[in-house]
């Protein structure tokens, strides 16, 4: 059986280093690089990639946590293997709906903060997020003609977020006092 010390050197390794250790940064980078190569195998003429399969619900409810952890490379291709049938927004001949496709630097700005998952709901942990947050809404608000330093934004965590705030708001305006 390993020591606690061989189990912990292990366990650290499967996350991205906390301090500048350049050979586990680049371990970080190459098992990136390994995935996007996995997802691009699966573009093609289609506006999807892969092969749309349906799911195996019987299967998914049997998986159980395994016994003894298994390697990165041995993890990616099953997260990629999630992308399978997935509409590429942004292919010239995807017709579905109107749906924005990211950037290059929205993909890095996602991944960045993956790196040291800030709480994005406090300053405490991410107050370079709070800013452009504030930075974003001085700019849509010059954009439409509001004054920047009266204007606010409501940032939120995608449309289910929007929803849930839309519908909070549309209560307590039907119902005043009903959140306190």
């Amino acid at each position: 059986m390993p020591s606690y010390e061989q189990l912990l050197d292990s366990l650290r390794n499967q996350f991205p280093s906390p301090v500048s250790d350049p050979v586990h940064d680049g371990y970080v980078a190459f098992s990136l690089l390994r995935a996007l190569d996995q997802v691009d195998s699966l573009k093609s003429d289609a506006p999807v990639l892969g092969t749309p399969r349906e799911p195996d619900w019987d299967a998914a409810v049997e998986e159980s946590i395994a016994e003894h952890g298994r390697t990165t490379e041995e993890v990616l291709p099953e997260l990629v293997r999630c992308l399978h049938g997935m509409p590429i927004w942004g292919h010239p001949r995807s017709q579905v709906n109107v749906i924005a496709y990211p950037t290059i630097a929205s993909v890095i700005g996602v991944v960045l903060p993956s790196l040291y998952n800030p709480n994005l709901c406090s300053d405490e942990s991410g107050r370079g997020f709070s800013e452009a947050e504030v930075r974003v809404t001085a700019m849509i608000a010059r954009l439409v003609g509001y004054d920047p330093a009266s204007a606010g934004g409501l940032f939120t965590f995608g449309g289910t977020g929007t929803l849930l705030y839309g519908v909070k708001l549309g209560l307590e305006r039907a119902l005043p006092g009903a959140f306190q």
